[in-house]
């Protein structure tokens, strides 16, 4: 009896099968395709993005710059096109500009606050050495009651240390 319900089985086509194929494909015909997000979003100036969308999306002779070019569609478009090419290139020029002398001054006072910030977490140190000695030298072996053994605060200002120096000493 068991044989002859197996047979059965093994004789059956699967309809579900075939709906779910054709069901995941109308899905996927329904599914709009994603679209790439607009080239003057990541400008770093808003007011350039919000000129640049109005120029590529207002009407023919809505815009001021229109009146420049009259009756002319196709040198309207070329206008507009360099308006944008001037957007961006003013946004790439302001990006690559020298620094100010307020933004250097301010880099050098962080740097020297950051040079003094490693110095008094060297010092944080319960142990009275640098971190070269601590290193070399290791435990120290004269501690007999264990007052100069590096705590978890000291082992944390070591580690805050550390992650700071490479920037500290790293060429400008």
């Amino acid at each position: 009896m068991k044989r002859s319900k197996r047979l059965k089985r093994r004789g059956r086509t699967y309809k579900s099968d075939a709906k779910a194929a054709s069901g995941s494909s109308s899905q996927n015909a329904d599914a709009s395709p994603v679209r790439s997000v607009p080239d003057f979003v990541l400008l770093p100036n808003a007011h350039d993005q919000f000129a640049i969308d109005r120029l590529r999306s207002a009407q023919v002779g809505c815009l001021k710059v229109d009146l420049f070019v009259r009756n002319d569609p196709e040198l309207l478009a070329l206008l507009r096109n360099a308006l944008v090419a001037v957007y961006f290139r003013a946004a790439e020029v302001r990006k690559l500009r020298k620094a100010t002398k307020r933004q250097l001054s301010n880099a050098t006072s962080a740097l020297s606050c950051l040079k003094r910030a490693v110095q008094r977490l060297e010092a944080v140190s319960s142990d009275g050495r640098d971190g070269l000695r601590m290193l070399l030298e290791g435990a120290p072996l004269n501690d007999e009651k264990g007052e100069r053994e590096v705590n978890e605060f000291a082992g944390n200002c070591w580690t805050i240390r550390l992650g700071i120096m490479p920037n500290v000493a790293a060429p400008a």
